[in-house]
């Protein structure tokens, strides 16, 4: 039963992560100005605990081979999330405010 528990957790954690991908990836398209109000890295604290749930699921589990995957899946939806993050600052497609004035309005 705990098993199933935790796999669930982060099966849960998993389209989370996904969907947290695809809200900004909709937000960063939509988009024009390639400046927002908020934080783009403040969905950090959807991802970290998505990578974290995925990996402690990973060290965890020996046997059951879909939960392993399911973990996986987790850790991959996670370590996607922070590069999206990282790309689109350093391409300038979706910057904070206060940072996109600092470089210049790109």
């Amino acid at each position: 039963m705990k098993t199933n528990m935790a796999t669930g957790v982060v099966l849960l954690a998993t389209l989370t992560g996904l969907a947290a991908i695809v809200g900004i990836l909709i937000y960063a398209f939509q988009n024009d100005s390639g400046h927002t109000g908020f934080d783009p890295y403040t969905t950090l604290v959807v991802f970290v605990p998505v990578v974290l749930a995925g990996i402690l699921r990973l060290v965890m589990q020996r046997g059951n081979t879909a939960a392993r995957w399911c973990a996986l899946c987790a850790v991959l939806v996670g370590i996607t999330g922070v590069v999206l993050l990282v790309y689109l600052d350093q391409s300038n497609t979706l910057l904070q405010y206060e940072v996109w004035i600092q470089r210049g309005m790109p």
